[in-house]
């Protein structure tokens, strides 16, 4: 969608091999009723109308894009923040991504489903209760990363779900098997769950940083494969299944919530 707006309403400032580059459009672009009508008929559905939407009121009264730009980077975190959610379609979450990675805002935490599921299990259980993330949630998550981490807190929150990352690729070069060669480093794919089952493979966890994960996996994995000691039973049953039965064979493995 974005190159779509790019070549549709920017201005070329580049051709590489044959191809030509453009930049993103004007705001001023993006605000006539034809913009939206051009968009709809190009597959950006309900955006459409959120995009013209914001177009205009960036443009404001003075029909300068570029004052509002410049009130916004002037504007503390929480006004900054305050102002986006103006925008049609944006919400807290949005809002805090362009808090942090455009306007300068390390304390701006960005609460997904990911997060919350962090922050409910090692941080703030009482919060458990709650099984969506609601603006009252969204508020009480940020502020602890906050008060937790200070004005850099939404950086750290970004170095939690890289080390989620940073535990699949060690299973993966631990218990996986060699699948490809790229530029001399050697990928490896995601471990069979029979080669996670053992006490064994939860003594590597626990001394590698898993923590109290490496007894979940090692628990689940055991459950996976069963009495048939096959993994791929317990597969194709929930593959099999309709969503209730689903949901609910999962949340039997250890550490798997709603």
């Amino acid at each position: 969608m974005v190159e779509k707006l790019c070549l549709k309403f920017g201005s070329p400032i580049a051709e590489v091999d044959g191809v030509t580059y453009h930049d993103f459009p004007l705001v001023s672009a993006l605000k006539h009723e034809s913009s939206e009508h051009w968009m709809r008929e190009n597959g950006f559905g309900y955006r459409a109308k959120y995009i013209r939407a914001s177009a205009d009121m960036i443009m404001g009264a003075e029909n300068n894009e570029n004052s509002w730009l410049d009130n916004l980077l002037a504007m503390d975190y929480d006004n900054a923040k305050a102002e986006l959610m103006k925008l049609t379609g944006i919400g807290a979450k949005v809002a805090d991504c362009i808090c942090l990675m455009s306007l300068g805002h390390l304390c701006a935490v960005p609460v997904d489903t990911h997060v919350h599921q962090i922050a409910v299990r090692i941080y703030t259980p009482h919060l458990s209760k709650y099984k969506t993330v609601t603006p009252a949630v969204y508020n009480e998550i940020g502020g602890f990363f906050r008060n937790l981490y200070g004005d850099k807190a939404g950086w750290a929150h970004t170095l939690m779900l890289e080390r989620i990352s940073s535990m699949v690729e060690k299973l993966c070069l631990k218990f996986g098997s060699p699948i490809a060669e790229v530029d001399g480093v050697t990928y490896h794919d995601f471990p069979l769950v029979s080669a996670l089952k053992h006490e064994s493979s939860e003594h590597w966890m626990r001394e590698n940083g898993f923590g109290y994960r490496a007894k979940y996996i090692r628990a689940s994995a055991d459950m996976i494969m069963g009495a048939e000691n096959n993994e791929n039973s317990w597969l194709d049953n929930l593959l099999a299944m309709d969503y209730d039965n689903a949901k609910a064979e999962l949340m039997k493995l250890t550490g798997i919530g709603a």
